[in-house]
């Protein structure tokens, strides 16, 4: 089974991991914080990370260039420090994740629907049909996916719907050729060829024959552009073009952070690395997914 087969690419699993812990903190890591995402306190303003137990290591302690910048602050803990406002950035940096994974993976879900919708109907009926929609193609890949994307945020009010649509202007058509090219070969499988002489319906054809057995590649092809739209999400947020304040996304606070990065490395350093972790980890399982998937091929 497939399943058995990603299970045995050690990388991908870790790649597994990675992303369920990653998502567990950032639903339920807020909570081990007192703190509010949008909780200003220009008195604790650029502190640097401490965490309890952790800090008699000397690490994360709060102590900078020789200086306890929590000094008569006993009780007072930043896992992640805090930023110019003095907001907590464990619970922002938390937040950032959230809100970059749901924005992508809603985009892609979106973006796999328009795909697969268009792919088929251009893959299987062809002809005239298939000429059209590959020249509409043409013409949208054309434009450079950024420049696309910027230019739609330029024209609406930042927000999650604006970046959601954005991204799926951006996405669905490697999508779609994908797709295309998973029906042209399999139409002309012999067990189609058996459906359609026995009288079936092209939906049920499409449904039950193609899709299905498209499926793995699909997924595998899901996996990948879920990276992607992150990265797209973090860009267009690190232009400022993404997420409006107090909200962040990873690439809002990646911008916010590169800002002060001389002065405070940390608060740049802990959303990049929080981001290519992600990354890193959809790439490992789509990589897992590939290579099982084609295990399971070779077997047949």
């Amino acid at each position: 089974m497939l399943w058995d087969r990603f299970r045995k690419n050690k990388t991908a699993m870790a790649g597994l991991f990675t992303i369920l812990l990653i998502t567990l903190l950032s639903l339920a890591g807020p909570l081990l914080s007192p703190y509010a995402y949008d909780e200003v306190d220009v008195s604790q303003q650029h502190l640097p990370p401490r965490i309890p137990v952790i800090e008699k290591l000397g690490i994360f302690d709060g102590i900078k260039d020789g200086v306890d910048h929590y000094a008569g602050m006993k009780e007072v803990y930043h896992f992640f420090g805090t930023d110019t406002l003095g907001r907590d950035l464990w619970v922002r940096v938390l937040l950032g994740t959230r809100i970059s994974l749901y924005v992508a993976i809603l985009a892609v879900l979106i973006d796999l629907s328009i795909g697969i919708l268009y792919g088929v109907t251009a893959g299987y009926f062809g002809g005239a049909a298939d000429l059209v929609m590959q020249r509409i193609l043409e013409v949208i890949q054309g434009i450079p996916s950024i420049v696309a994307a910027t230019l739609f945020m330029m024209a609406l009010k930042p927000g999650l719907a604006a970046i959601t649509l954005c991204l799926v202007l951006a996405g669905w058509v490697s999508i779609s050729l994908l797709v295309r090219s998973q029906v042209l070969k399999l139409k002309e499988m012999e067990y189609v060829l058996a459906a359609k002489t026995l009288g079936q319906s092209d939906l049920s054809i499409i449904f039950r024959e193609i899709l299905p057995n498209a499926a793995g590649s699909i997924i595998v092809m899901a996996m990948m552009s879920i990276p992607q739209a992150v990265f797209l999400e973090s860009t267009l947020s690190f232009m400022g073009l993404g997420i409006p304040d107090p909200y962040a996304s990873l690439g809002s606070l990646i911008h916010s952070g590169f800002q002060s990065m001389l002065l405070y490395p940390y608060m740049a350093a802990l959303p990049v690395f929080v981001f290519v972790l992600l990354v890193l980890s959809f790439n490992l399982i789509a990589d897992g997914l590939r290579d099982a998937l084609d295990d399971e091929e070779a077997a047949r």
